[in-house]
Formats: structure tokens, C-alpha cells, sequence
């Protein structure tokens, strides 16, 4: 089966990432296949991840970063959409190379910018690779 897990942010800064982390690595130990989006920083250091992808400015298409074989019998791809630098969050804090700001602060056509950029984002990823279920 092949499995989308979306997460808006990082897979160690957080309950949510950590969540988003450990599910994909159980899902792809169980030999589904799982594209993980997020911005994780770096993918490298997560042993289930088999490639990895960014995607343009525009969100319209992706190039791949790396490729490499795990010891999972299933596969994941991480891609990371384009969000121009700027990351809106649920709380303050600091989130290395990002401009952060929490969405209560942010004024509403940054929130539509944003909205649109993942929108896109996630539009052109499920056409690349449909997935059977999305988390």
C-alpha cells in the first residue's frame, strides 16, 4: 500500500514530528510504501528514508537529492516542499533556516501564501505519486 504522511515541519522538534517520524518508519518496516512530506532538514540521518526530494520555487516539480538503499522492506521517499523560507507555526520558537512566525501573528495574505504554496505543493506530489491512504 502506499501511504502519505504529511507533517508541516521537522521530525525531531516536536511530539508531532517525532509521531510523523516513527510512523513512517513502522509503516515502511511492515513494507508499505510512504512518501513522507515535511521539512525535515536532514533526511540523510533518518535510516528509513530511501530518497529524498525538493521540490522548485514554484512547486511544480521535484528533483531528487539523494537515493539509497535501507535495510526496511518497504520504501520512503521525503519531499519537501518550496515554502519560500517562511514557516507559520502553532507556537513561537526557533526553526533553523526558516523565518517563523506563529499564525496568530501573521497576517492574512502570509497565511494565504502559505495556504497556497503547500496547496500546490501537495497537488503536484499526490500527481506524481498517488497515494492509497494520506495521514
Amino acid at each position: 500500500m502506499h501511504i502519505a504522511v504529511v507533517h508541516g515541519y521537522f521530525l525531531n522538534d516536536s511530539g508531532s514530528g517525532v509521531y510523523a517520524r516513527e510512523l513512517s518508519r513502522a509503516l515502511v518496516s511492515d513494507g508499505h510504501e510512504v512518501t513522507l512530506i515535511c521539512q525535515e532538514q536532514n533526511p540523510i540521518e533518518h535510516n528509513f528514508i530511501n530518497e529524498f526530494y525538493k521540490l522548485n520555487e514554484k512547486n511544480s516539480s521535484s528533483s531528487k537529492v539523494f537515493a539509497r538503499g535501507t535495510k526496511y522492506r518497504g520504501f520512503c521517499r521525503l519531499v519537501q516542499p518550496n515554502i519560500d523560507g517562511k514557516l507559520l507555526t502553532f507556537v513561537s520558537g526557533e526553526f533553523n533556516g526558516f523565518i517563523s512566525k506563529t499564525f496568530q501573528e501573521a497576517a492574512t495574505e502570509e497565511i494565504k501564501s502559505y495556504l497556497n504554496k503547500n496547496i500546490k505543493a501537495l497537488t503536484n506530489i499526490f500527481n506524481i505519486w498517488p497515494a492509497d491512504f494520506i495521514q
